[in-house]
């Protein structure tokens, strides 16, 4: 089975993921999203997600990181 259109499909959604945290500041996360990342258990899970991703394809690997980075920092931000 050829996994290169759902590898691609994955690079444009988490790029553009990516472009829509990085170039709006504003961007609000919605609060039920905010509460879950607070709990330890769920950034367990995104992380091992990460991981999981990066046996499968690099590309998908770092932009899976940066988007878990974004989002971490973020929460933090917009939580404080």
């Amino acid at each position: 089975m050829d996994s290169k259109p759902l590898i691609l499909g994955l690079v444009v959604l988490l790029s553009l993921w990516n472009v829509l945290v990085a170039t709006r500041i504003e961007t609000p996360y919605p609060e039920m999203l905010v509460e879950l990342y607070a709990l330890p258990f769920t950034r367990l899970i995104l992380l091992a997600l990460v991981i999981a991703l990066s046996m499968w394809d690099a590309q998908i690997t770092i932009l899976a990181a940066l988007a878990f980075i974004c989002l971490g920092a973020d929460v933090i931000f917009l939580t404080k």
